[in-house]
């Protein structure tokens, strides 16, 4: 593993996932290659299964949280994350990774902050993308700028 810290960290908590885990490792190392980013993959796993061995075999970080549940199993994977891109997505092959860079593409156009739906899919994938003027804002001033400040953009 290198010591210089990678472009892009992706992190996934897991729980006995060692039927979807390889899949999802193999569409995160396309993405990389098609950003050209060097990218870890961190997996934040407290399986009793072979989710952990078939990961390590891929190239992922393994890490085990302290305590059993999704939140916990995040945190452990955050605190793990050096990428100055981080994403976050679940092991279960519902997420199709490949996307990756069109997230990331939004975060390069000036965006801080970008959310992709697993529920279109495909060409259809949409992202959410707020700019950094929302993130400076309190709650009640986001609600009443809110068509001024939140953009709805497509992906593709």
């Amino acid at each position: 593993m290198s010591l210089s810290a990678p472009d892009i960290s992706v992190v996934m908590p897991t729980l006995n996932e060692e039927k979807t885990i390889g899949s999802c490792i193999e569409k995160i190392h396309q993405a990389f290659e098609e950003l050209g980013m060097v990218g870890e993959i961190i997996i934040a796993d407290s399986s009793t299964d072979r989710t952990s061995e078939i990961a390590r075999s891929l190239g992922a970080i393994v890490v085990h949280p302290d305590y059993l549940g999704y939140g916990n199993a995040y945190l452990a994977g955050l605190a793990s994350a050096r990428g100055r891109y981080i994403a976050i997505g679940d092991a279960d092959d519902t997420y199709d990774f490949r996307d990756l860079p069109k997230l990331v593409r939004r975060i390069d156009e000036g965006y801080d902050f970008v959310l992709g739906s697993r529920l279109k899919g495909g060409d259809q994938a949409r992202c959410n993308a707020t700019p950094a003027s929302v993130h400076r804002k309190s709650v009640p001033d986001m609600a009443f700028e809110q068509a001024l400040q939140y953009r709805h953009l497509r992906c593709s």
